[in-house]
C-alpha cells in the first residue's frame, strides 16, 4: 500500500527553458505513480507575482514574501475563534497557546 500525501513547491530559477525541463521530469515521475500534477501548475514570470498558499511572492532586489489581506482576515477570525473555545473551556490554555502562536511568523 502507498500512501501520497498532498506536497506544494515552488521551483525559482533564471532560465525559462530549465523550469520548462523539470516540469517534463517531474510530470514523467508522477506518471510512474499514476499521479498527475493539477491544472494549477505552471510556469510564470516572479516580476509580475504570485499568489501561493495565502502569500503573495515578488521579485524586486530579492524575493518578497507578504502575507495577503485574505489570510490576515481569515488567521484574525480563527485566533477570536480560538479565544472563544479557551473562555467557554473547550479547550485548554495549552491548546489555545499553541493555536495562537502558530499564526505568528
Amino acid at each position: 500500500m502507498i500512501y501520497i500525501s498532498t506536497r506544494y513547491f515552488i521551483l525559482i530559477y533564471h532560465d525559462k527553458q530549465y523550469l520548462q525541463y523539470c516540469l517534463k521530469k517531474i510530470k514523467n515521475k508522477l506518471k510512474n505513480y499514476n499521479l498527475k500534477l493539477n491544472k494549477k501548475t505552471q510556469i510564470m514570470n516572479i516580476k509580475k507575482g504570485f499568489t501561493f498558499l495565502g502569500y503573495k511572492f515578488i521579485l524586486k532586489e530579492k524575493i518578497i514574501m507578504k502575507i495577503t489581506n485574505k489570510t490576515k482576515q481569515n488567521n484574525l477570525k480563527n485566533i477570536k475563534e480560538k479565544k472563544q473555545y479557551y473562555k467557554r473551556k473547550n479547550i485548554t490554555f495549552q491548546n489555545y497557546f499553541c493555536s495562537i502562536n502558530s499564526y505568528k511568523k
